[in-house]
C-alpha cells in the first residue's frame, strides 16, 4: 500500500505501522496553564495512555531513523475544524508509545481530513531514507 505522495529527497523503506486511533485532543485541549507553567491535561493523558495501549496490542515496531507519518482523520461531527491542530497530540503520543524516540524523527508529515464521520483517526508510519540530489 502506498500513501505516500512522491518525493525527490526521501525514500520509504521498511514496514509500515498502521495504527487506528481514537479521536484526538486538540492542542487547544491538549495543554493546561497553571500560573507560569504549562502541563498535559487528563484528555491529553487519556490520549496517550489510549496510544501506548494499542500500539502494545499490535505489536508496533519501534522506529530508530527517521519516519514519514500520515494522519487520516474522521471527525466525530460536522463541525469545522482546523485539521493542524491534532497533529501536536498524534506526534508526541506516538512518541509516548515508543513508536519512535521523538517527534524530531518526523521528516515527512501528511494529514489528510475526511468528510465521513467516525470519531477516530488512522495513523501510519514508515521508516524514510535522504536521497543525496547532485546539485545543477
Amino acid at each position: 500500500m502506498n500513501i505516500w505522495p512522491e518525493s525527490p529527497r526521501w525514500e520509504p523503506y521498511g514496514p509500515l505501522v498502521a495504527l487506528e486511533l481514537p479521536w484526538p485532543p486538540s492542542v487547544n485541549h491538549y495543554w493546561r496553564r497553571f500560573r507560569d507553567r504549562y502541563f498535559i491535561s487528563a484528555e491529553g493523558r487519556q490520549f496517550r495512555n489510549d496510544v501506548i495501549k494499542i500500539a502494545l496490542a499490535q505489536g508496533a515496531q519501534k522506529f530508530t531513523n527517521d519516519v514519514q507519518v500520515a494522519i487520516v482523520c474522521y471527525p466525530p461531527d460536522r463541525r469545522l475544524r482546523d485539521i493542524d491542530n491534532l497533529s501536536k497530540s498524534v506526534l508526541d503520543g506516538l512518541a509516548y508509545a515508543n513508536i519512535y524516540a521523538d517527534d524530531h524523527q518526523v521528516k515527512r508529515l501528511f494529514i489528510e481530513n475526511t468528510k465521513m464521520k467516525g470519531g477516530f483517526i488512522e495513523v501510519y508510519v514508515q521508516g524514510v531514507l535522504f536521497v543525496e540530489q547532485p546539485k545543477t
